[in-house]
């Protein structure tokens, strides 16, 4: 049975909600709203699918890949403008094997059969009817659990118990609460999202892979990456200042190494400071270890195929303790594969070993020399604590920050 569904421009009534994304791709409750439609679609006996798109076709083709997620043929097809119903039965309906009217052409402006019940005609209807379905879509979210009455959680979402939870609530998949953060109610945090300690979200939406910062305020609004839209008012505004609010996707490092001056730098210091190898090789005399220990690290920034990416070899100084145990880094740094300052190299057993997204962060910073964790005298270099603080230094990192790690860097070296 074949069936034609439209896919809605940017509508000027809910314009914010389609910053990122087109509108269908808003998540609702864990999934994209598509997903919710396409769906229901498929299990009414819907096998082959034509889908209008108007706005932004590529993004909603690749997420559509060809109906194979729903087990249907779908086929996306662009258009100038969003059709009406008339129009696009008129231009794609004919032949035999359709679905019956009114079935046959689907709006993606609702939930399945809730006919009286639009999204997209003011911000105010989004969230009623996400208060409205979120117990009966939660409970069927893969892994949805209830906390506690009225709040809903995602998989694999780290919340602290010292957060403040209320009903109603949605907490997406890989979502991060921090300690003393207040959510709800009416609040609905999307996947991957970081609410960091302190902060409140209340009579709100927060887009997923959204950074929202210590004891940041987000009432009756829309938070989505570095915008936000006050519902009740209409009124909106970019957040520059990224320990506020910030778009957690567009923050991925793009840079690998250190700069041409760190590089020059960390060859000179090579040069100099080349008799330690002589003073570490009488110190490790009789310990039965190889002077220098040979490691692999997964490449960080991490590259958009991070599984084909070869590994990064590096070595260590046996001899001695701490900072100068890293002193072949820095050819590393030369070569331009390391930074001075960053988080420090992990293996695959360790990548496997970080559980969520906002643990993943620790591969979205160039691997350093010195890290964050160093400064804050983390013991176990890939304990929760350093894992915390290399998160926190992949969203938070800013040329004052790095200045302080450098100068620490300086002295832990200097007084050895």
């Amino acid at each position: 049975m074949k069936g034609v569904l439209i896919c809605p421009d940017a509508r000027k009534e809910v314009a914010f909600m389609a910053r990122l994304h087109p509108l269908a791709l808003t998540p609702f409750v864990g999934k994209p709203l598509i997903d919710h439609v396409v769906t229901s679609l498929a299990e009414s006996g819907i096998t082959e699918l034509i889908i209008v798109v108007s706005d932004r076709p590529d993004e909603i083709r690749r997420f559509v890949h060809g109906g194979q997620p729903w087990g249907i043929a779908a086929k996306v097809v662009s258009d100038s403008r969003e059709l009406s119903i008339a129009e696009a039965r008129e231009k794609y309906v004919s032949g035999d094997g359709w679905a019956n009217e009114p079935d046959d052409v689907v709006m993606l402006d609702q939930l399945p059969d809730q006919e009286h019940s639009p999204l997209f005609s003011n911000y105010g209807d989004w969230l009623r009817v996400m208060k409205r379905e979120l117990p009966f879509i939660a409970k069927a979210h893969v892994g949805g659990r209830e906390l506690k009455p009225g709040v809903w959680v995602g998989l694999n979402s780290d919340i602290s118990p010292l957060a403040d939870l209320n009903a109603p609530c949605w907490i997406g998949d890989h979502v991060w609460v921090q300690d003393n953060a207040h959510v709800g109610p009416n609040a609905y945090i999307e996947a991957g999202t970081m609410i960091d300690k302190g902060a409140i979200v209340e009579d709100s939406y927060v887009g997923s892979h959204t950074y929202v910062g210590q004891l940041t305020e987000i009432r009756k609004s829309f938070a989505i990456g570095n915008g936000l839209l006050n519902w009740a008012t209409g009124s909106s505004l970019e957040i520059v200042d990224e320990f506020l609010l910030s778009d957690l996707k567009g923050r991925n490092a793009t840079k690998v190494g250190s700069s041409l001056i760190g590089r020059l730098v960390a060859f000179g210091l090579l040069l100099t400071t080349w008799p330690i190898i002589i003073l570490a090789w009488l110190r490790n005399l009789g310990s039965g270890k190889p002077l220098f220990s040979s490691l692999a690290a997964v490449p960080a920034p991490r590259p958009a195929h991070r599984m084909n990416a070869p590994v990064v070899r590096y070595s260590r100084l046996n001899g001695f303790p701490g900072i100068w145990s890293r002193w072949p880094e820095m050819a590393r740094i030369v070569s331009g594969r390391f930074a001075w300052i960053g988080n420090r190299p992990v293996g695959s057993e360790e990548v496997d070993r970080l559980e969520n997204e906002f643990e993943e962060l620790w591969l979205d910073s160039p691997t350093g020399l010195y890290s964050l964790s160093d400064q804050n005298r983390c013991e176990d270099l890939f304990s929760d604590e350093a894992k915390a603080h290399a998160s926190f230094y992949a969203v938070q990192v800013d040329a004052k920050l790095r200045r302080k790690l450098i100068c620490n860097l300086i002295s832990r070296a200097l007084l050895g």
